[in-house]
């Protein structure tokens, strides 16, 4: 397959740069759509970016990507060269290579932290979660912000109570490297958190995610 790597700003990548992998050609087995598709036991958030990028792509006929962060590494010895898989450019979280959804995470802290959750501690209003890249490119963090009530302080306590729950509900690579505390957590018109905007400003990303 003949592939590529862009830049955010759709250039194409110099060698040993990491960025989009991007297939320049058309290829005989082109897919009926990107994994995780409708039907599988997947966040419904990640079927639905899954369904966007894979429509986005139809509509460039030609170059299609699958948002993946990738490192095109040079020919060595005539070998024409190798790829590494970086992680997603998309929301999907890939901390140590498990993949998740940030999904995963936000039934955690509603169906404990939040008003309605009974438990009437630590109340959360509202969060967003992100990856943040680490080790040159190779591996990524969970960052957590967390919104609370007004007058309410994240103090150390609830952090450990916040990543006790998720790694008892979930896994260790599931907690949350750091917990920040935000005013306000941003939202899309049709109602989405922004997390790949926040991945890519916020936490200082490079990733890309060409349209």
């Amino acid at each position: 397959m003949a592939v590529e790597t862009y830049s955010p700003e759709g250039v194409k990548s110099e060698e040993g740069q990491a960025g989009e992998l991007v297939c320049v050609r058309p290829f005989p087995c082109m897919p009926l759509g990107f994994w995780p598709l409708s039907g599988v036991d997947a966040p419904e958030e990640a079927v639905r970016a899954a369904s966007e990028r894979f429509y986005r792509s139809l509509l460039c006929r030609v170059q299609t990507h699958h948002g993946d962060h990738v490192l095109l590494t040079p020919s060595r010895g005539g070998n024409a060269g190798g790829l590494i898989m970086l992680g997603r450019s998309d929301g999907v979280l890939n901390p140590g290579g498990v993949r998740f959804g940030s999904s995963e995470i936000y039934d955690v802290l509603d169906g404990y932290f939040s008003s309605v959750s009974g438990h009437g501690i630590a109340t959360i209003e509202d969060a967003l979660v992100v990856g943040q890249v680490i080790a040159d490119d190779l591996d990524e963090r969970v960052i957590l912000f967390v919104k609370l009530p007004v007058g309410r302080t994240l103090g150390a306590d609830m952090k450990s109570m916040i990543k006790t729950e998720i790694r008892v509900r979930r896994t260790a690579r599931h907690v949350p490297a750091r917990i920040i505390q935000v005013e306000d957590i941003p939202y899309t018109l049709n109602g989405k958190r922004v997390e790949v905007l926040v991945k890519k400003v916020g936490v200082r990303s490079i990733l890309c995610d060409l349209d």
